[in-house]
Formats: C-alpha cells, structure tokens, sequence
C-alpha cells in the first residue's frame, strides 16, 4: 500500500506491536541498560543510563519518527539521501557506508553517537508486495535480468546491503540499541 503506515494506520499497528516486541526482547537480554517502563500510543519509552535517549532515524524522508520521538524526550538526528528533506545529514546509505570504512564518520556531528534507538524506512518501491511483479519473483530475487527495472532492483539491494552494514556498525558501538526496519507489505 503507498504511503505505508503513515497513511494506514493498520499498518501502523502492524510496526509498532512489532517495535513493542523487539523492544521486549531487548529489555530482557540487557535490563541494566534499557528497560521499558510503558509504551505510548505510538513510540516505546526507554530508560538508559544516559543523560538524554539518542534516536537515528535513517531514510528519514519527512522525520515523521523523529518528530514522534523527540516528543518522548529523544534527542534525534535524522540522515536522508534526498537534500529537499528536512534531514540533518544528506547522505546516501553508501555514502554513510564508506565514511564508516574510512573513518570519517566520527568526525560527522551528526552521525558520530552511540545511538539507543534507529528507525530506517529504505525505499521500498521494489521490495513492496504491490510492486515486486515488476521488479522480482521469487526465482529473480535480485531482480529481472534484461528487463528496464533491472537496475533499480539491483540499487534497491545495494541500500540494503548498506543498510545492514551500517546498523551493524552502530550496534557494535552499542550492544544494547534497538533497530526496527521498516518494511511495509503492499
């Protein structure tokens, strides 16, 4: 479905019950560190030890996540690709990939935080259930060889592959953040 949970509030359900239990699970595995105290409408609480909670949200697009949580007392910082978004940062998921490699990323005011908390929502475009027919099948995962939407296909899981590379680098900074990637299902 376009606009994914943001428009449709049963899939806004959808993620924040699987945030919620994500979240659960986390609490228990390191309750010295986060633990869940009640969970809003919308967002989780979170206690740490530090003086502030830290979101990131990654392919922030309008904030709308960050908006959320700063209003439960995070600070936030949001990265997108787009420089027409209201991000802090403007910067492809590549581009965040190879500042980790090189070093640079602790130099970036923006991106250089143990984080408690990431919200990505990647493109889905070519992942959604409503438009994976012309993108991929089950047997051309990657995508359709010969065909025009070969190359988004294949960008679409390069962000991917970047994606999951980054969120490791931050959860090798802090054992304890918790990661929720949105995939909204068309």
């Amino acid at each position: 479905e376009r606009g994914g949970p943001l428009f449709f509030p049963h899939l806004r359900e959808k993620e924040v019950n699987h945030a919620r239990k994500l979240l659960r699970e986390g609490a228990k595995t390191s309750a010295a560190r986060c633990q869940l105290e009640k969970i809003p409408k919308f967002l989780p609480k979170m206690k740490t030890n530090k003086i502030s909670k830290q979101s990131l949200e990654l392919c922030s697009g309008a904030g709308v996540m960050s908006s959320e949580l700063y209003k439960e007392g995070f600070e936030t910082k949001t990265l997108d690709h787009d420089a027409k978004k209201p991000a802090d940062s403007h910067l492809s998921l590549a581009q965040v990939r190879q500042n980790i490699m090189d070093g640079s990323v602790i130099h970036d005011p923006h991106l250089n935080f143990d984080f408690d908390f990431i919200w990505a929502a990647p493109c889905c475009t070519t992942w959604s259930k409503a438009g994976t027919s012309l993108y991929r099948s089950e047997k051309f995962i990657d995508g359709y060889p010969n065909r025009s939407t070969y190359r988004s296909a294949q960008k679409a899981k390069q962000d991917i592959e970047d994606l999951v590379f980054v969120c490791k680098w931050y959860k090798e900074r802090n054992k304890d953040v918790v990661i929720c990637i949105e995939n909204p299902e068309g």
